[in-house]
């Protein structure tokens, strides 16, 4: 290594023969390499076959087994209905899964609306005073509306309602004055009636006061009115088919539950201080506070759109209406001279007929039906509560 092969000191024949010596021996051990390498790819082949081999037995085993089992398990499943008890197991664990969050949920709105309680509280201790807080009357409208839904959300509104139905009945001395006056519980009670069956009752009214309102000159009654070669008497017939149009629209629907429980107490109420007179009461003072008013003001009531403009013939028509309807709400004959044939074809013709209407809408109801029975949203509630809260902060 430290020498040149051309150097003249090195012995080139000892060089040669090691040379050959170390070349000798690199070809016999790289045969002896090769050989083995070959032995071993030869062996690794062959485990892989023995391997694979294994695993195919193994495979064919397992299904084997698994074909047994299945059989046997198929067997068992049939026999003892394993199948139908197990889906019934998962069935019973998505229901108390379902049940868990449910009340989860409850108990979540369970806080929410405690810490709403003293406000509604506060309501109730002020009653009217609570009012004070409008400046007009459209003002005073929107306060009651509020105050009603958020009342009815909380299930309190037909409680605090007969509390002052009770109230009232206790202090009048007279029938004939029982919740004449305009004072809170009247403005209350009527805000009541239109939450819960305004939109049952004003969608189909809706229709027949327009129509009306497009003929109203063939429902003019007084002589003095009715245009020259036009029948009075005629138009008096005209009326009475218009005014039977609205009871039929009044009488095929159906009045919510909560509006029937509170008719029922004022019925109830009403017979033990004013004996007989509970029935007719009740029923005729939905007419009075509720149902002829929206018929003689539609637009404010909010039947027709606030843009919708009423003629003056067509408020007459819708006077005279309302008037027919009272009346026979009311049970008493018509005093002027040009509405009295409408006494006999008319008003006592209807009579029994809207006495049992009454009867039907004061008695206690527990049925709730989709129909009947008002929910309101959540986030509606909660607007409701916000906006309540606001006006006392004001």
């Amino acid at each position: 290594e430290t020498l040149s092969p051309f150097d003249e000191k090195v012995d080139h024949v000892a060089l040669y023969r090691a040379y050959l010596n170390y070349y000798q021996c690199k070809q016999k051990y790289q045969k002896k390499l090769d050989k083995a390498m070959a032995a071993f790819e030869d062996a690794f082949v062959q485990k892989e076959i023995e391997v694979a081999a294994q695993i195919q037995s193994f495979f064919n085993a397992q299904k084997s087994f698994y074909m047994t089992v299945t059989s046997k398990f198929e067997i068992i499943e049939q026999q003892y209905n394993i199948r139908t008890c197990f889906e019934e197991s998962e069935q019973i664990q998505q229901k108390n899964e379902k049940r868990k969050i449910e009340q989860q949920e409850r108990d979540k709105r369970r806080v929410e609306d405690t810490k709403w309680h003293a406000l509604l509280e506060l309501f109730v201790s002020v009653e009217e005073n609570i009012l004070c807080l409008a400046n007009d009357q459209e003002e005073e409208q929107q306060l009651l509306e509020m105050i009603i839904t958020v009342f009815h959300a909380y299930n309190k509104a037909v409680p605090w309602l007969i509390n002052l139905i009770s109230t009232e009945v206790a202090r009048t001395t007279e029938a004939s004055t029982l919740l004449r006056g305009n004072i809170f519980v009247t403005k209350l009670l009527l805000a009541y009636m239109k939450f819960t069956c305004g939109d049952l009752l004003f969608t189909p009214l809706r229709e027949v006061i327009i129509g009306a309102i497009a003929s109203c000159d063939k429902y003019e009654v007084d002589p003095s009115k009715v245009p020259e070669g036009v029948d009075p008497e005629e138009n008096a017939n005209n009326l009475i088919q218009l005014a039977e149009g609205f009871l039929e629209v009044i009488f095929s629907t159906e009045i919510p539950i909560q509006l029937k429980n509170i008719l029922a107490f004022l019925r109830e109420e009403t017979d033990k201080k004013f004996e007989g007179k509970g029935t007719n009461f009740a029923g005729a003072y939905v007419f009075l506070r509720f149902l002829c008013p929206a018929l003689v003001f539609p637009v404010k009531s909010g039947i027709l759109p606030s843009d919708f403009v009423i003629p003056k013939k067509g408020q007459r028509c819708l006077m005279l209406t309302s008037k027919a309807l009272q009346n026979l709400a009311n049970g008493v004959d018509f005093r002027e001279d040009y509405m009295a044939s409408m006494n006999e074809n008319f008003l006592h013709k209807n009579i029994p007929v809207i006495r049992d209407w009454f009867a039907q809408i004061s008695v206690r109801s527990n049925k709730h039906t989709s129909v009947t029975n008002i929910n309101i949203r959540e986030e509606h509630k909660q607007l409701n509560l916000m906006l309540l809260r606001n006006s006392l902060c004001k």
